[in-house]
């Protein structure tokens, strides 16, 4: 299943926050299950390539909410986790 994840951390900046709002990372999802909210979600591993090129990798991040979304650039619904870094 594909998922999609959006960053947001206190750590960047307003523009690096805006950035990641407007470009989701889509990634394939092949668990049987999905991670709840404040669970710790190691975005480094998992995402891996396509963690924006600012993230220094030294966050810890958490999931801050779940959404469910129709992605129309890839014709499913989906969920879309937010994730927090601090």
């Amino acid at each position: 299943m594909k998922i999609f994840i959006k960053l947001d951390s206190n750590f960047y900046t307003f523009e690096e926050n805006h950035w990641c709002y407007k470009n989701m990372i889509e990634i394939e999802w092949s668990l049987p299950f999905m991670p709840t909210e404040d669970d710790h979600f190691d975005a480094e591993s998992i995402i891996d390539e396509d963690m924006p090129e600012f993230d220094n990798g030294f966050l810890s991040w958490t999931v801050d909410f779940i959404a469910w979304k129709r992605i129309k650039k890839a014709d499913c619904i989906a969920p879309v986790l937010w994730l927090k870094g601090e």
